[in-house]
């Protein structure tokens, strides 16, 4: 590889670990069932300009799209990284293990194929039929390479001159978003809004040479790609990495990264902490330090202030500070971060009277305490998810598109330098955001310039003019239906001319909830109204059909029960619209 063009690219802050890449730190990957394997920066490096390469010698124009359907952390990291220094686009995939829903990836991986259009698809060894058959659904010609077969046809290519003088509004990365409608969009990041994003994570966190991460989220979703693998990686830190599947089975080994190798900075969804608690018996961490553990990032999902308390009484004793749970808020449109508490400020929790109010009303919102350390963490208290990183804005909306009051709920809009340049759909049409405010569909509201947020603006329903959230009703059917976090989804909606409001409870044995078949649905009726049709079905764990940062896909399910299609769901409870009468 030619050494001055090599020495131009690695310029670009994302590659600069690649020309002086460090022998004393690296990559830590879970095996199997015990132990981690072990490849330094410094060897990572020659994989990456290996599989750069690779990639060049096939004269991919630059900016082409890659799609990389790979599972191994390592091979992952190798062929994205690979993939910039190249010139092209990177764009992951979720693997077959990761999608929940039992049938349908072969639409989904053909769906994306038509959206992104690769030149090239990077594949495992458990992804190649899938992406041949997807390829062939989507009517997409690319070819199809492993990560060993670029590295080792890069290895043996002489002379080959990487692309150089690249505009930073460029694509950098093609992100999919999670799904939750079931059509997945394409967002479309530039060089200098992944870079920008990156660099302002590191100084939000404090990032140092000490820092040391450890991590189970998957790394085709933005939190993971960028927050846990990205940005430790372009840092030089060392980073361990678990895949999703081994952290469910064995949350032990997650913690072990910090109370045994001394791991300083993770991120998880509100759902890790308190999964962690509820497998972790006290006992199973006997000789563990937490002390050097300073920040717990909580995004992707509405914080569980009960379950994270959970988790800080299994740490806290053995030296874990809850002032290091950093409650933040990010999506794809925005590459990732947009706002974050400090670390060692603590995450604010208030008490709000009521979210079920009109855009632009106030919701009552009192402090109530910190994260981890206050008891409170009912249906009616949220937790803060700090204040705009650099280069970012938020603002809160009404309808109309005005500010909101500080304390009212609204939309909540967002600008600056990460935001993406803009949607990418299946049809090939593009859709740019608008850079003076990308309205994001969320709700919120900013209390003292600390944002708050509430649920999906799609996800909710008017009643009386006032807005009920989806997530306001599941946190409150966990408790009367019994059964753990995460067990609950609720589906908001209009069909045949009826307002619906359906709940769904996972558990493996219903009869142990059954007969509180009647205070569920009291309850979706007294936060709906009698014009309501109500109901219950029941289904084993694992049948709320997820998007891969675990919010449940909503608009799927809805179309899946109202279609009467096989979905794992039985009724087993409903009251009529306007009657009362229970069927």
């Amino acid at each position: 590889m030619d050494s001055k063009s090599f020495s131009a690219v690695a310029s670009e802050p994302l590659l600069e670990w690649l020309s002086e890449p460090s022998e004393d730190a690296g990559l830590h990957t879970a095996e199997a069932s015990a132990g981690w394997s072990y490849t330094s920066y410094a060897d990572l490096a020659r994989e990456v300009r290996s599989f750069a390469a690779g990639l060049v010698v096939r004269e991919l124009p630059t900016g082409t799209v890659v799609t990389l359907m790979v599972s191994d952390p390592k091979e992952f990291v190798v062929s994205f990284f690979g993939c910039l220094l190249a010139g092209t686009t990177p764009s992951p995939i979720m693997p077959r293990t990761a999608f929940r829903k039992g049938g349908g990836y072969l639409d989904h991986v053909a769906g994306i194929f038509s959206t992104a259009r690769p030149g090239l698809v990077v594949v495992g060894a458990e992804s190649v039929d899938w992406a041949r058959k997807g390829l062939a659904q989507a009517d997409a010609a690319a070819d199809l390479t492993t990560v060993a077969e670029a590295v080792l046809t890069g290895g043996r290519a002489e002379g080959v001159a990487l692309p150089t003088g690249l505009p930073s509004d460029r694509l950098a990365l093609l992100q999919f978003t999670s799904g939750s409608s079931g059509a997945p969009k394409g967002v479309r990041v530039t060089w200098g809004a992944l870079t920008e994003n990156v660099m302002s994570i590191r100084k939000w966190l404090g990032y140092t040479s000490a820092d040391r991460f450890a991590g189970w989220l998957p790394l085709f979703h933005d939190m993971g790609l960028i927050g846990q693998m990205l940005t430790s990686v372009t840092t030089r830190v060392d980073l361990w990495i678990m895949t999703p599947e081994q952290f469910i089975r064995a949350p032990k080994r997650w913690l072990e990264c910090f109370g045994r190798y001394g791991a300083t900075v993770t991120t998880s969804p509100s759902f890790g902490y308190s999964y962690a608690a509820r497998r972790i018996k006290p006992d199973d961490l006997n000789g563990f330090d937490f002390s050097r553990w300073r920040v717990a990032i909580l995004g992707a999902e509405r914080i569980d202030p009960l379950g994270v308390r959970e988790f800080t009484r299994l740490v806290g004793p053995l030296g874990f500070d809850p002032h290091a749970l950093v409650g933040a808020y990010g999506l794809a449109e925005s590459t990732l971060a947009v706002t974050g508490v400090r670390p060692g400020d603590g995450s604010v929790l208030v008490r709000v009277e009521s979210t079920a109010v009109e855009l632009g009303s106030p919701v009552g919102a009192t402090r109530e305490g910190v994260l981890g350390e206050s008891e409170h963490g009912s249906g009616d208290h949220l937790v803060g998810c700090g204040r705009p990183i650099d280069g970012m804005a938020v603002r809160v909306v009404d309808e109309a598109g005005a500010d909101v009051p500080d304390g009212c709920i609204g939309e909540i809009v967002i600008a600056g330098s990460s935001l993406a340049e803009g949607y990418v759909f299946s049809d090939g049409a593009e859709a740019d955001f608008d850079k003076d405010g990308h309205r994001t569909g969320d709700a919120g509201f900013l209390l003292s310039g600390e944002l708050f947020v509430v649920g999906r603006l799609g996800d909710c329903v008017k009643v009386r003019g006032a807005m009920v959230f989806a997530e306001d009703l599941e946190v409150e059917l966990e408790s009367v239906a019994g059964v753990g976090p995460g067990r609950v989804a609720v589906l908001l909606g209009r069909s045949d001319g009826v307002d619906r409001a359906i709940a769904l409870i996972e558990s493996s044995g219903p009869q142990e909830w059954l007969d509180r078949c009647d205070k569920i649905i009291a309850t979706l009726q007294s936060r709906t109204s009698p014009q309501f049709d109500c109901s219950v079905y029941a289904g084993r764990p694992g049948s709320i059909d997820r998007t891969s940062s675990g919010k449940p896909r909503r608009r799927v399910i809805w179309r899946g029960l109202l279609a009467n299609e096989p979905t794992g769901w039985t009724p087993v409870a409903a009251t009529a619209a306007e009657n009362g009468e229970q069927k």
